[in-house]
């Protein structure tokens, strides 16, 4: 989920034949859908990863090997539009996790050894000079099996680029980690609970913690599960109430908790909101962002 001034993005939505849908920001009134899922020109082959930024969402279509650009004003103007723009992707079986860094580089989970985060530009060349080396890790990386490598997020990051630093959020341990651009840590944290975990792919059962990390230039929002991705009994999701906020200093903020369970959110400052998607109702869900947890930044 995504916010502009304006509008909100909802998009890799199981179980929908289009993939992407926009709502008014104010009225959460739909405006519009796309992406649809299928094998033609401009469609969607698999549901996967996407980000945001300068009203455009990339979306990664894995079949194609590609980044599929959505144009949200076009979208909106046209019911037919189909994307005209693709971004080759780097030469790895997937995206577990990528973020935009400017018109012609984009950030990723790194594929190599002894490495968080690789980049690569519109073309699909890596950029070797600006990978982040993995000098932080909570577990011993060389247990990592081939698929926990390749098709599992054993972690989740954020960059800000104005204070040169990065926040990495591992998903099955209670740790966050705090670096410069050189790898280095600047500080790391340990908590709420105390799971160390080596991320196995074949456990599905398996604790999960940092689940999704959304950031702004003040603070780090991580949803914060301590639960399983799928309960045993039903064999359904796990939802969770709490995200987790941190400083770029490297300092807990607070955790914040909700009245329904959080499949996705987004953080509107302009409006001092949190907008959340909650599964068991279907629906989205608004709070107003704590002013409390702004002289924290």
């Amino acid at each position: 989920m995504y916010n502009t001034d304006s509008l909100l993005i909802l998009s890799s939505i199981r179980g929908s034949d289009q993939q992407v849908h926009i709502y008014s920001l104010k009225s959460f009134d739909f405006v519009a859908s796309n992406g649809y899922l299928g094998r033609g020109p401009g469609e969607i082959s698999t549901v996967a990863f996407t980000c945001f930024k300068n009203n455009c969402l990339y979306y990664e279509d894995v079949s194609r090997h590609q980044l599929m650009v959505f144009e949200i004003d076009s979208i909106i103007k046209n019911p037919n539009y189909r994307p005209q723009k693709a971004i080759k992707m780097p030469e790895v079986a997937v995206l577990l996790f990528f973020d935009y860094q400017n018109d012609s580089l984009f950030s990723f989970i790194s594929n190599k050894e002894k490495t968080l985060i690789s980049f690569f530009n519109s073309n699909g060349q890596t950029v070797d000079s600006l990978d982040i080396p993995d000098i932080v890790s909570p577990y011993p990386t060389e247990e990592l099996n081939f698929e926990s490598k390749n098709y599992m997020a054993s972690f989740l990051y954020a960059i800000n680029d104005s204070l040169k630093r990065i926040t990495i959020s591992y998903s099955t341990c209670d740790v966050v980690s705090f670096l410069d651009y050189r790898g280095n840590c600047v500080r790391q944290l340990y908590g709420p609970g105390n799971i160390i975990q080596t991320p196995d792919y074949k456990k599905t059962m398996q604790i999960m913690t940092n689940t999704l990390i959304k950031s702004d230039n003040d603070f780090i929002y991580c949803l914060y599960k301590n639960k399983p991705l799928i309960d045993e009994k039903t064999n359904l999701p796990v939802y969770t109430n709490k995200i987790n906020v941190y400083n770029w200093s490297g300092n807990p903020v607070a955790q914040l908790n909700f009245n329904h369970p959080v499949q996705t959110f987004t953080i509107d400052r302009k409006n001092n909101k949190i907008i959340t998607y909650a599964p068991d109702m279907d629906s989205f869900m608004v709070y107003n962002y704590p002013d409390e947890i702004k002289k924290f930044k």
